[in-house]
């Protein structure tokens, strides 16, 4: 929007038809200048970020080459009984003013379910700005915590928790959105899981997450050329579990390597889950940016080439919702 600017001859506003100055004009003629310097950041849409363990610092580094984020994933190793600061690497303190959070705790269920942990959650939030979006998790990916055939057992014991810890968020903080990540290796058959198993009680969670990383064989194996799939086909099931229970989306994880032989094709896998989850209704979508030797590829991180970096710029800068 161009500059605008009304000046006052002693009158009138020259341009805008008014006859009234306002009061504690300085000697006329005094110019007046509206200066536009950009959209507000938009009031809906898919909030876009990063899911990185890395220090406060080097995150807000970042953020000159990737452009500003609307969320920032971050996690504490247990339940502090306030927000952990901004100089820590799980740090969610300094995105007030800034972006959305989404943090992640964890806790010792059945005290959950038991009450044992409302009046820690309720000085967390107490101690959390009332204007600052917040997307909070307890215990997320659950599932793979323990072996597979106590899974009956202590998902009831989360699924208490859940439901516990839900009501106390809505009686303290009712702006907060409270929800659950699972493992997007939980949605698939050979996984041997029973997703009933890990979806909270009607009605207590506010959105639905996942992590879940694009299917690909390590470069180092020899056979990265086996790219996988469409975000389309790869959440497919997920994404029918939310609608099922009507409760919306958001990704907490997900994460691509660059292909061997085609430079693009990462570039289009970011553009293809961003559409995907906008064309769902999701809220959030974190890019896991790290490399993790053993389990996870060099090729994984954002920056892996100038393509791929010059896509994911691009994609946030599109998509700025939670931006402060």
């Amino acid at each position: 929007m161009p500059v605008q600017t009304l000046v006052w001859d002693g009158a009138q506003w020259l341009g805008s038809g008014a006859t009234t100055a306002p009061t504690g004009l300085p000697p006329s003629p005094w110019v007046y200048q509206t200066v536009t310097i950009g959209a507000p950041p938009p009031t809906s849409g898919l909030a876009v970020g990063r899911t990185a363990p890395i220090s406060v610092a080097q995150w807000n580094a970042d953020e000159t080459t990737y452009g500003r984020l609307g969320i920032r994933r971050s996690f504490s190793p247990g339940f502090p009984s306030t927000p952990p600061s901004g100089g820590t690497a799980s740090g969610m303190t300094d995105d007030y003013g800034k972006r959305m959070t989404w943090h992640s705790v964890k806790g010792d269920w059945p005290t959950a379910a038991a009450g044992g942990l409302d009046a820690t959650m309720t000085s967390f939030l107490n101690a959390v700005p009332a204007d600052h979006s917040l997307m909070l998790t307890f215990a997320h990916e659950p599932e793979n915590d323990f072996p597979s055939d106590q899974a009956v057992a202590r998902s009831a014991e989360w699924r208490a928790a859940q439901s516990r810890l839900y009501d106390v968020v809505k009686a303290v903080r009712p702006q907060t959105l409270f929800g659950v990540v699972l493992m997007g290796w939980t949605f698939n058959p050979s996984s041997g899981r029973t997703v009933a198993h890990w979806t909270p009680p009607p009605g207590k969670a506010d959105f639905y997450g996942v992590d879940d990383y694009n299917p690909y064989q390590f470069p180092a194996a020899g056979n990265g050329t086996t790219w996988n799939v469409q975000p389309s086909t790869q959440m497919q099931t997920y994404v029918a579990w939310c609608a099922a229970n009507g409760v919306p989306g958001a990704i907490g994880e997900n994460a691509t390597a660059e292909h061997l032989s085609d430079p693009n094709r990462k570039a289009q896998y970011l553009q293809d889950i961003i559409d995907y989850a906008n064309a769902n209704g999701f809220l959030a979508y974190c890019y896991f940016d790290a490399f993790k030797p053993g389990d996870t590829s060099e090729s994984m991180v954002l920056n892996s080439s100038a393509i791929s970096m010059a896509k994911w710029t691009a994609l946030v800068a599109a998509n700025q919702f939670g931006v402060k």
